[in-house]
C-alpha cells in the first residue's frame, strides 16, 4: 500500500453534504464515500465554473464518455397506447412576453432539474440524480447551438425554472432526454431505461393536453415535445408515437400561437415553431421507419399559419449568419433507402415549385422572378425549401460518427431560403439575393425617430457566386465573416476606437451620430466607439465620453441605434485614464486644464504618485477602497452600456493609462497586493475583467486592448514575455479578442515606427494558439495590400484601422477594389455602385497608387499642434 495514491480530497468544491459538513469530499459521483459510509443524503450545489459548458461543442458533448453506469432498478413497461386529446382548436388569444430576468442573474440548469426532482419526490433517487446532472451538465448545450442568439437561451431557462417543478411531463422528458444521452451503445437496459421516463412523459402529456387552456400550460406542452422529439433522435422514439404527440404539437400551436393577434413573438415561440415544423417534416416523410411511404399527413393551414407567423418574426437577431433553427443539429438515425427515396421525392418538388441546379438554365431572369413571386403566394414553399435544407443537411452528415454537419451557405438551397424568407422578413443574412422587397414596399427600421429603409444586407458583405468559382476560401480573408460567442461580422475591417474630444459631461451628441453614422454606411463590420471613461475623474480630457451615470445610456443609446439602422454592429471601449487625466485635446497641446476651465488636476489617480511628465498632474497613490470602487466602475459602465444596445465590450487596458500603469513595472512601484511582481501587478486587470463579465451576458463577446511592449530598455518595463504570459490568464477569465498595440506607459519610450511595426506582436499572440481567442492587429494600416498581408499569413485575425477611416470613410470599399471582391454596397446609394465591374464609370476613388501616396503624405503633414 505504500505505493498507493491517495485520492484528493476537496472541502471547497465537493458535494454540499460534506461542505455543510465541513468534511473532505472525493466528488465522487453520484454519491461520494463521505456520504456513503455515513449513509447521508449526498447533494450537489451548482457549479459557477460549469456555465461556460452551456456553450460546448455538441459534437464533444455528445461522445464523452460516461463516468459511470447506474443501474436501473424499477423499469417500466413500454408506452401503452394512450390516447392523445383532440379537442376542438379554440379562438384563445394569449399574451406571450417573456419573463424578464437581469443579465447578472444566472441560473445553473443543475439548480432547476434538482428543484424539478424535490417537487416531484424524485431527486433522492440516485439515478434521478445522477440523469439530472448530466442533463444539466452536459446534454442542455445540446438544446442550442453555441452561438445562438441569448433570447433562445433565455426562453428555454426561463421558462424551464418555473414550468419543469409544475408540470411532470417536462421532468419525465427531461429524464428521458438524459437517459438516452447518458448510457453507452453497450448498455443493454438503455432502451428500456429511456422508455420508461419516455413513457411517464407522455401520460403526463395527455393529462396536460386535457388542460391546454391555461398559458402555462403551453408552453410547458411545447417544451415537453421538444424534449421528447430530441429524444426521439437519439434513437429511441417509437413510430406510432413520435407521430401521435408531433400531431398534439401542430394543434397546441395552432391554439397557442397562430389564432393570435398580429404582433411579434417571442423568440421562444420562434424555437416551437420551427421546431414543430421541423418534426412534422420528419414525420411526413417517414424519417422514423424503414418504409419510404408517407405516415402522416400535413394540414395546409397548419403550414398556412406558420408561414404568416414566421414572416412576423425575426429569424435570429444579433446571428445574422445563422440560417439553421437550434434543433436542426441533432443526429438521428436514417436508413439508406429511405433517404434516396427521399431525396428523388424532393427533387420533384424542387422542380415543380423552386427549380434545381439542372432545372434552373430553362428559366430566363424574368420566369425566374415570377416563379418566385408564386412560391411566395403559395403556402407550399416554406415546406419544400425546409425539405430541401434538410435533405441537403442530411447528406452530408455523419449519421453514425455524430452530429450532421451545417448546411453550406453557398448551397443554392440557402440561396433559394434568403430569397424565399428573406423576401418578407428581410432579415439580416450574411449571403446575396435580388429583388428581396417583394412586397413593394422599404421595410422600415423599428425604434427611430425618423424613417429610414432596413438594408437589405449589411453593407461590406462579400457577394459570392458559385457558379463563378468566387466562394469564401476563394476571397481575401478580409471578407470572410467571422464568428465571436454571439456574434457574426461580415468582413474584417474594423473602425478602431478614436477620442474625439466633442462631449459635455460626458454626454454622446448630435455629433457622435453625424460622425459614427458615417461609417455604418459604408461598410466595416464593427465600429468601436471611443474610449469613454468608467468614473467622472477618469476622463483623459474634460470632452471625454463618460459612462458613469445611468444618464449617459439614453444618449449612447442613440448612436448605437443609428449604428444598428444599417445593419453593422458596434462596441465601445471602457478605459479609466489614470494618471493620463485632466489633459487638454491634443490640438491644444498635452497640457493640464486648470480648474476654472473644467479640469480637475487634484483628483487624478495612479498606481503610484509619479506623474507621465512635468506637463502632467502628479497623481495620488489610489487606496485598497478606491481600487475596488474603479473596479465596480467597470462593471457598472458595461452593465449601462447593455442596457443601451452595445455589441461588444471593449477594455482598454494599453497606452499607458490605469490599468496598464498597473501592470507595468515602470509605472507601479507598489509594493501591498496590487505591485510587486507579475501577479500583482497583474491583478488589477483580471478583476475588472471579472467585473464586467459579471455584468454583461455570457455570451456577449469582450474585447482587450493592450500595450504587447513599452519599448523602454530590457528590464525596465513591460515587455512581450509578459504579454504572452498575462493573454492566456485574461482569455481564462472571458476574454474572447486582444487589440494589440504598444507603448504609451512612459515618456522615454523609444517607438520603432513603420508599416505593420506592431503586428510582430500580434503574430506572437496569435501563435499562442488558445483555442476561441482571436487577435486583432492596429497601427499604420493605410492599404488594402496590407490588410491582405496581415490576414492571409495569420498574422491577425482581424485588422483595427483608424486615421485611414478618418481620412477616407469608404476604406473598406477601397480594399475590396485592390483585392478585386466585390462586396455590398448602400440601398440607397444603388445609382453610385462601388462593385469592381462599375467602379471605374461610377466613382471617383482613385485606384492609382501614386496618387493615393500623394494624398496619405498630404495627411501626414498635416500634424496636429502637441507639445514636444
Amino acid at each position: 500500500m505504500s505505493g498507493a495514491t491517495r485520492p484528493k480530497l476537496r472541502t471547497k468544491t465537493g458535494c454540499l453534504t460534506c461542505r455543510q459538513r465541513r468534511k473532505k469530499c472525493d466528488e465522487k459521483l453520484p454519491v461520494c464515500d463521505a456520504c456513503s459510509f455515513s449513509k447521508r443524503n449526498c447533494q450537489w450545489p451548482s457549479s459557477s465554473d460549469l456555465l461556460d459548458r452551456r456553450y460546448a461543442s455538441h459534437s464533444d458533448s455528445r461522445h464523452r464518455e460516461p463516468t459511470a453506469e447506474p443501474k436501473p432498478e424499477d423499469i417500466a413497461t413500454p408506452i401503452e397506447d394512450g390516447q392523445i386529446w383532440a379537442g376542438p382548436v379554440q379562438d384563445t388569444q394569449h399574451d406571450a412576453v417573456p419573463v424578464a430576468v437581469p443579465d447578472s442573474e444566472w441560473i445553473h440548469p443543475l439548480d432547476l432539474v434538482l428543484e424539478a426532482g424535490a417537487a416531484h419526490g424524485a431527486v433522492n433517487h440516485d439515478l434521478e440524480l445522477l440523469l439530472s446532472r448530466h442533463f444539466a451538465d452536459r446534454y442542455f448545450s445540446l438544446l442550442l447551438l453555441p452561438s445562438c442568439h441569448r433570447g433562445f437561451h433565455d426562453g428555454w431557462l426561463i421558462d424551464i425554472q418555473h414550468l419543469m417543478v409544475t408540470h411532470k411531463s417536462l421532468y419525465y422528458s427531461m429524464l428521458a432526454c438524459s437517459a438516452s444521452h447518458y448510457m453507452n451503445d453497450e448498455s443493454w437496459y438503455r432502451q428500456d431505461l429511456a422508455l420508461m421516463y419516455y413513457s411517464k412523459a407522455v401520460k403526463e402529456l395527455s393529462t396536460l393536453l386535457a388542460t391546454v387552456s391555461r398559458h402555462e400550460n403551453h408552453n410547458a406542452l411545447l417544451m415537453s415535445v421538444i424534449l421528447l422529439y430530441l429524444h426521439g433522435c437519439l434513437g429511441w422514439g417509437t413510430a406510432n408515437d413520435i407521430p401521435r404527440h408531433v400531431s398534439a404539437a401542430t394543434r397546441i400551436v395552432t391554439l397557442r400561437l397562430l389564432n393570435r393577434p398580429e404582433s411579434m413573438p417571442r423568440l421562444f415561440d420562434r424555437l416551437a415553431i420551427e421546431s414543430v415544423v421541423y418534426q412534422t417534416f420528419l414525420v411526413t416523410t417517414g424519417l422514423w421507419s424503414d418504409r419510404s411511404e408517407l405516415s402522416y399527413d400535413f394540414n395546409p393551414d397548419f403550414w398556412d399559419g406558420a408561414e404568416k407567423l414566421l414572416e412576423r418574426s425575426v429569424l435570429f437577431p444579433g446571428n445574422p449568419r445563422a440560417l439553421n433553427s437550434p434543433c436542426y443539429r441533432v443526429g438521428f438515425s436514417l436508413d439508406p433507402t429511405t433517404l434516396q427515396q427521399l431525396r428523388n421525392e424532393v427533387s420533384g418538388w424542387e422542380k415543380q415549385l423552386l427549380y434545381d441546379e439542372d432545372f434552373r438554365p430553362r428559366f430566363d431572369d424574368q420566369e425566374r422572378l415570377s416563379h418566385r413571386e408564386t412560391c411566395l403566394r403559395d403556402e407550399i414553399y416554406l415546406y419544400v425549401t425546409l425539405s430541401s435544407l434538410l435533405l441537403e443537411q442530411i447528406s452530408r452528415g455523419e449519421m453514425s460518427a455524430g452530429l450532421p454537419l451545417a448546411v453550406p451557405e453557398n448551397s443554392w438551397q440557402i440561396q433559394m431560403a434568403v430569397q424565399v424568407l428573406e423576401g418578407h422578413q428581410n432579415d439580416q443574412m450574411g449571403s446575396i439575393s435580388v429583388d428581396q422587397y417583394t412586397d413593394f414596399r422599404s421595410i422600415a427600421v423599428d425604434g427611430l425617430p425618423f424613417f429610414t429603409p432596413k438594408q437589405r444586407v449589411p453593407v461590406g458583405t462579400a457577394i459570392l457566386s458559385a457558379d463563378d468559382g468566387v466562394t469564401e476560401d476563394a476571397i481575401t480573408p478580409a471578407f470572410r465573416p467571422i464568428t465571436i460567442r454571439s456574434k457574426t461580422f461580415q468582413n474584417r475591417i474594423w473602425v478602431a476606437p478614436m477620442c474625439m474630444y466633442s462631449c459635455q459631461d460626458g454626454m454622446f451628441s448630435d455629433f457622435h451620430v453625424m460622425h459614427y453614422g458615417q461609417w455604418a454606411m459604408r461598410g466595416s463590420a464593427l465600429i468601436t466607439l471611443e474610449a469613454t471613461a468608467v468614473t467622472e475623474r477618469g476622463r483623459n480630457t474634460p470632452q471625454d465620453a463618460g459612462l458613469w451615470s445611468d444618464d449617459h445610456i439614453a444618449p449612447l443609446k442613440r448612436v448605437i441605434d443609428v449604428i444598428h439602422s444599417q445593419s453593422q454592429k458596434v462596441a465601445i471601449q471602457l478605459q479609466h485614464a489614470g494618471r493620463k487625466c485632466s489633459v487638454c485635446p491634443p490640438w491644444l497641446g498635452l497640457r493640464l486644464v486648470p480648474d476654472a476651465y473644467g479640469g480637475f488636476a487634484k483628483d487624478v489617480q495612479g498606481p503610484t504618485a509619479e506623474p507621465w511628465n512635468q506637463n502632467y498632474a502628479t497623481p495620488s497613490e489610489m487606496t485598497e477602497e478606491e481600487i475596488l470602487e474603479t473596479i465596480e466602475a467597470y462593471g457598472k459602465a458595461a452593465a449601462r452600456a447593455v442596457r443601451a444596445g452595445i455589441d461588444v465590450i471593449a477594455i482598454h487596458g494599453a497606452h499607458g493609462y490605469l490599468i496598464h500603469s498597473f501592470a507595468s513595472p515602470a509605472t507601479n512601484k507598489r509594493t501591498d497586493r496590487w505591485g510587486g511582481g507579475f501577479e500583482g501587478r497583474t491583478r488589477f486587470g483580471i478583476e475588472v475583467v471579472r467585473s464586467v463579465r459579471r455584468n454583461i451576458p455570457e455570451n456577449m463577446p469582450l474585447f482587450w486592448k493592450i500595450s504587447a511592449v513599452d519599448w523602454l530598455p530590457a528590464g525596465k518595463g513591460w515587455e512581450l514575455e509578459d504579454t504572452l504570459r498575462y493573454v492566456p490568464i485574461l482569455a481564462r477569465e472571458g476574454v474572447d479578442l486582444f487589440d494589440i498595440s504598444s507603448g504609451g506607459t512612459d515618456r522615454h519610450q523609444q517607438v520603432q515606427l513603420g508599416q505593420q511595426y506592431q503586428v510582430p506582436f500580434a503574430k506572437a499572440v496569435k501563435d499562442l494558439k488558445l483555442p476561441n481567442v482571436f487577435v486583432g492587429a492596429v497601427g499604420w494600416i493605410r492599404d488594402g495590400e496590407t490588410v491582405h498581408d496581415i490576414l492571409s499569413n495569420n498574422k491577425a485575425d482581424v485588422v483595427h484601422v483608424a486615421r485611414e477611416f478618418l481620412r477616407d470613410p469608404n476604406f473598406v470599399q477601397r480594399v475590396a477594389l485592390s483585392t478585386n471582391t466585390e462586396v455590398t454596397w448602400v440601398d440607397q446609394y444603388h445609382r453610385a455602385p462601388m462593385n469592381r465591374k462599375d467602379v471605374e464609370s461610377t466613382t471617383t476613388i482613385s485606384t492609382d497608387r501614386k496618387a493615393l501616396d500623394n494624398v496619405t503624405q498630404t495627411h501626414e503633414n498635416q500634424a496636429s499642434n502637441k507639445i514636444q
